[in-house]
């Protein structure tokens, strides 16, 4: 029965991405598709209820991408630059956001008439340790009750006030947020975040925060928001398990090969996953670590970079020039696509690395969605189903996000 259902949700998938004007993507067809899927992993409890919003669940998958366009901390939720960061087996990132904030960044105190850090630069550039010093310009002008403030206090401050106020052209906010250590009144000086860490890309930390989000929706019963939720973040687990999202090389830019993300997730899955992928995967699980296993994750797709690069270069470099490219009708237009008989090279070259990261996927959004319901004590969603539904396809989880003004990386 469970491979029956399934077998007939992709057909039916199948059928409505070949409609007119559709150019099947992973950011489409297979975000709806692995959002479609992933109901049929849950145990009883939750099936029931994914089912009966399984096209709210399909259909909103996409809602990320629609905001990269007119929300400006959007786009820096799809991917995350691992090799600008790492450059041997001993550099890591620290896995929370507020840290690598402070490693990464500077959080510059202006004053009328002068300027300075608002941390001892020692500490601030230390992420293993707990505590971090106000400089000794933020004790003479405030005099602080304690010179030292704690990474705990300091990720409270950073999530609840200076994550709201993010603007990558002018990240600002009142030193005020800090009332409570500093002897500071409203309008007195300001705190500019000069942010050098956040335009390579922040999947893993947005990430868990979504996912915190999704905790508390199941947790309040918001049924509006659970669904919301459940979409979105199958919108970013898809992402994730992309390796060109980790990497600064993300549409071969830099290897000369552009045009190499659109060919590993989009052209490849819209010509083989009918007819070759196997998307019968196993049951949920739950995950005891959420964190850990976003990071987890993120490291093993990029583990992918190279290697996909290298076919590719491999395969252009040996293949007939004039056979690799042909140009195919999508509704009204005509557009350039890598050859069937090229890309089954590469896709065969790649020994079912995207079939194999889309059915992980597949299994990992059920395994999100049961691990959020425990964690929320399991609330019971039978009479849950009943509340009426808000659909709004515009909604953004940050309520004071701006519009955009320049163009966004546009591979993710």
């Amino acid at each position: 029965m469970y491979k029956l259902a399934l077998s007939i949700s992709i057909l039916v998938l199948f059928h409505q991405s070949s409609k007119p004007n559709t150019y099947i993507e992973w950011g489409f067809y297979g975000h709806r598709l692995i959002n479609r899927l992933a109901v049929f992993t849950l145990p009883p409890e939750l099936i029931g209820f994914y089912k009966k919003h399984i096209e709210y669940i399909s259909e909103h998958a996409i809602d990320p991408d629609k905001r990269r366009y007119t929300v400006k901390a959007e786009a820096i939720r799809h991917y995350i630059d691992l090799d600008h960061w790492l450059h041997n087996s001993m550099d890591s990132l620290p896995d929370d956001y507020a840290l690598a904030m402070l490693q990464f960044s500077d959080f510059i105190v202006y004053t009328t008439h002068d300027s300075f850090p608002l941390f001892t630069e020692t500490d601030h550039q230390q992420d293993s340790s707990n505590h971090l010093q106000f400089s000794e310009p933020v004790v003479a002008y405030f005099s602080p009750n304690e010179c030292i403030l704690t990474v705990v206090q300091f990720r409270k401050i950073f999530n609840s006030y200076l994550l709201p106020e993010y603007d990558p052209d002018l990240w600002t906010t009142d030193l005020h947020i800090f009332n409570e250590y500093l002897d500071i009144k409203p309008g007195h000086a300001r705190l500019l975040i000069k942010d050098t860490f956040s335009q390579h890309g922040i999947l893993p930390y947005n990430f868990k925060k979504v996912y915190q989000q999704l905790v508390r929706a199941f947790s309040e019963k918001e049924i509006s928001k659970i669904l919301r939720l459940s979409a979105e973040i199958g919108h970013y687990l898809g992402d994730a398990h992309v390796p060109l999202h980790t990497s600064k090389n993300y549409n071969g830019q830099l290897t000369d090969q552009i045009g190499i993300h659109a060919f590993w997730e989009s052209r490849i899955p819209e010509l083989f996953a009918e007819q070759d992928f196997d998307f019968v995967v196993g049951p949920a699980n739950y995950i005891d670590d959420v964190n850990s296993y976003i990071w987890r994750l993120i490291y093993e797709s990029h583990s992918f970079v190279a290697g996909l690069l290298e076919k590719e270069k491999q395969l252009s470099q040996s293949y007939p020039f004039d056979k690799q490219y042909c140009f195919e009708s999508r509704g009204s237009a005509t557009v350039k696509l890598p050859c069937k008989k090229y890309a089954a090279l590469y896709y065969q070259s790649l020994n079912d690395q995207v079939e194999q990261r889309m059915r992980k996927s597949i299994q990992g959004l059920g395994s999100l969605w049961l691990s959020a319901w425990i964690e929320a004590g399991q609330p019971d969603l039978i009479n849950l189903s009943t509340k009426p539904i808000i659909t709004d396809l515009t909604e953004v989880i940050d309520s004071n996000s701006k519009e955009l003004i320049d163009p966004v990386r546009n591979h993710e």
